[in-house]
């Protein structure tokens, strides 16, 4: 059992590591975004990233000095979840992060017993760039929302399931809006195949 978690730990290791180089090796001309998304996949791998965390680690004490130090990140909060070293850390952003973040939204991370779970970056990454910029997604749904004003939800999964991108879109929906949609990132869920829990998926004509 050990000897095929160590080998199942390497396999995506060496995966997480081709995925970088891939990412490293497309040519430049993009506004920084393929470097912004090596560092995203650093981070999921727990490698040094200039996000300033990676999953998987941390303790609450290094989250804190995260929320106070990190030059992109300004009045932090935390919420405390359940167990003592549990709970959500929100920040607002402080003009300092990339361009391809969106300063307007919230960052989020959820830690669990100490250690970093998932996170929540909001971007101003087009999907069209997202998609010509980066291996094909493991996975691609399209649901529809039942609440007002009716809309729809594109994910795109990749970094098996470690990474999501979520663009909403709101009905009508035309072609060159799903292009021009800028997207979440949602990062360190196993979230393949899951679907928002108000989804449905609509037939042709829906929205």
């Amino acid at each position: 059992m050990i000897l095929r978690r160590l080998i199942a730990a390497g396999a995506l290791s060496a995966l997480f590591a081709g995925l970088i180089a891939v990412i490293r090796a497309a040519p430049a001309d993009d506004g920084g975004l393929r470097r912004f998304m090596a560092d995203v996949a650093a981070c999921i791998a727990a490698e040094p990233c200039e996000l300033g965390f990676g999953l998987g680690e941390g303790t609450l004490d290094t989250l804190n000095e995260f929320a106070r130090h990190h030059p992109w990140v300004t009045r932090a909060r935390f919420s405390r979840g359940m167990d003592s070293d549990s709970g959500y850390l929100t920040w607002d952003w402080s003009g300092a992060q990339p361009p391809q973040i969106a300063g307007d939204s919230q960052g989020g991370l959820w830690v669990q017993r100490g250690v970093v779970r998932s996170a929540i970056i909001p971007t101003t990454i087009r999907l069209g760039d997202l998609w010509v910029s980066m291996p094909p997604p493991d996975d691609i749904q399209l649901y529809g929302a039942s609440v007002q004003p009716q809309r729809v939800y594109l994910l795109l999964d990749y970094f098996d399931g470690l990474l999501r991108a979520e663009a909403t879109l709101y009905c009508p929906v035309r072609p060159e809006a799903y292009w021009h949609a800028a997207v979440k990132f949602v990062i360190g869920r196993r979230v393949v195949g899951v679907q928002p829990p108000e989804g449905w998926q609509p037939g042709w004509g829906a929205c």
